[in-house]
């Protein structure tokens, strides 16, 4: 009834209706330059005919038309006028690299130009209305110029613009946008340096697969609710993470670079990590546990720990390492093993999962359980400390405590993330040193000092999917520490003032460590077995 209506405005020229949605009446319109100011929308959904030919002036009489909708419609040339009235551009295939030069959108509020060839966009203070930009699939964009002078922009949508290699740093502050998308933006190598949007609730960058780092987040973002960075180049999340305040998931299923979580994820009361390496289907990670995490600020050097598989071969040098308790009278650090001063690695972890203790030139203690124990006197030898762990899960929280005569001296703590395919369990080593700080105080010379070091391997709780509720064959995601162990080189220490206990002995009494000669390295093969 309502388009009987409106045709009965005019019923022999369209040209004089108010509402135009009839392909054939568009084309005639458009073809014969036929518009008035009568018209105030045209919705051309589609036009299957041949291209059509459109007046460069066409548009110049329609003084008020509000709504342009164009389809998939081929055009013969481009629009060399557009009216000031429009609050709505959405025209699919625009077959101009620009906007005309005198159109003046004041009133507009949606401008969505997808698919077309549109590659110059230059906003200016007229353009105090416009709340939503969609230019997904302009192949041709190169650049986003600064959207300083659009304060009320609330929706940015620049997917599959897969020439686009700059965004200008006004976008990560834009206090309105509440929904920012570059999918498959294959050139694009950073969003922005530094987001602060209050606003934002989705922020979506999947298949973004040049792009390595995330933006520092400089200000708290309460709205936040989903991130994606699904099949993108990301290496690592920022520390500032910790001020998306409001983020519920985070979709990292696909990141193969991405080997760590910055420790502060762990503060987020709601997040959830969504995971998935060649999987089926993706797992949901919960971090928070109920309680929250007092996280310390001191950080340790990020290749303070490494992750290492079962053969010795280094896995990633980069986790975000941390004390998560320090001792006013502590005078131990961490610092990053020396794998060429370890030529015995890939040995040393074979010999330990068949329960060997002594390689070469090597003393070992290790043990099946979480904690280990030694004695020292006069001044603490540099350890290695290793820690055997087996697991189903991609993220993994990993702490330890150090212990002298009953006095917790430090506690550290980091996050990794492993890279697992379907159904595989997968050994890991976490690797790190420990030593005396530079004119550290030197303990009793005479006297034997107790170390015990703790270890624990934490995983996130993992959300189970609804077909794994009912499937009683589902493997646990649960892991376990296969074994612990300390190794001190005979070169860098006095093994006279180091001895080690064994755990799985049935004496009582301590076990003071001493290598053959025979034992060394380069000595006899034969003495190997």
């Amino acid at each position: 009834m309502g388009r009987e209506i409106v045709r009965q405005e005019s019923t022999i020229e369209p040209g004089k209706r108010s509402r135009l949605w009839f392909d054939e009446d568009i084309v005639h319109v458009l073809e014969e330059n036929t518009g008035t100011d009568k018209i105030e929308v045209i919705k051309l959904e589609g036009c299957n005919s041949k291209e059509v030919q459109l007046s460069g002036e066409t548009f110049k009489k329609m003084k008020n038309l509000r709504i342009l909708i164009i389809g998939d419609a081929i055009f013969s040339t481009q629009p060399q006028h557009l009216p000031n009235s429009l609050r709505v551009l959405d025209w699919s295939y625009y077959p101009s690299p620009s906007l005309p030069s005198t159109f003046n959108p004041k009133k507009l509020m949606t401008l969505k130009l997808a698919k077309s060839c549109f590659q110059f966009f230059q906003p200016l203070k007229r353009l105090e209305s416009l709340w939503s930009i969609n230019f997904e699939g302009c192949k041709f964009l190169i650049e986003l110029p600064s959207l300083c002078e659009v304060p009320l922009l609330r929706h940015l949508c620049i997917d599959n613009c897969t020439k686009l290699v700059r965004i200008d740093e006004s976008v990560g502050f834009l206090d309105h946008l509440s929904y920012l998308s570059a999918k498959n933006c294959t050139h694009l190598e950073s969003l922005v340096p530094c987001i602060n949007l209050r606003s934002l609730e989705v922020l979506n960058l999947t298949e973004c697969i040049r792009l390595k780092r995330f933006p520092e987040v400089s200000g708290k973002m309460h709205k936040i609710r989903e991130i994606y960075l699904d099949y993108t180049g990301i290496i690592e999340l920022p520390f500032s993470i910790e001020n998306l305040i409001g983020l519920e998931c985070l979709y990292l299923r696909g990141c193969r670079s991405l080997n760590q979580l910055p420790h502060s994820v762990r503060t987020l009361p709601k997040v959830e990590v969504i995971m998935g390496y060649g999987w089926i289907y993706s797992e949901r990670f919960k971090l928070f546990e109920g309680e929250e995490k007092v996280i310390s600020k001191s950080q340790v050097s990020p290749g303070a720990m490494m992750i290492m598989d079962d053969k010795g071969t280094c896995v990633t040098t980069c986790l975000d390492v941390y004390y998560e308790y320090i001792s006013p009278n502590n005078v131990l650090q961490l610092c990053a093993p020396n794998l060429h001063e370890r030529p015995s690695f890939e040995l040393l972890f074979k010999k330990l999962d068949q329960r060997q203790c002594l390689i070469k030139d090597l003393s070992i203690m290790a043990s099946m359980e979480s904690s280990t124990r030694f004695w020292f006197r006069n001044k603490f030898p540099k350890i290695t400390l290793c820690c055997s762990e087996h697991h189903a899960g991609y993220l993994m929280y990993f702490k330890f405590k150090v212990i002298i005569n009953d006095s917790e001296q430090f506690g550290s703590s980091c996050i990794s993330i492993t890279q697992r395919q379907q159904n595989s369990w997968r050994q890991q080593v976490l690797v790190c040193d420990i030593e005396c700080k530079e004119k550290a105080m030197v303990f009793s010379e005479h006297e034997w000092n107790e170390v015990k070091i703790t270890c624990q391997v934490e995983f996130p709780r993992a959300e189970l999917s609804h077909s794994e509720m009912y499937m009683p064959s589902t493997p646990s995601r649960h892991g376990f520490i296969k074994w612990t162990h300390i190794y001190v080189d005979k070169e860098l220490n006095i093994m006279d003032d180091i001895k080690f206990y064994y755990p799985w002995r049935n004496e009582a009494h301590s076990y003071y460590f001493s290598l053959p000669r025979w034992m060394r390295m380069g000595d006899a093969e034969e003495h190997d077995s």
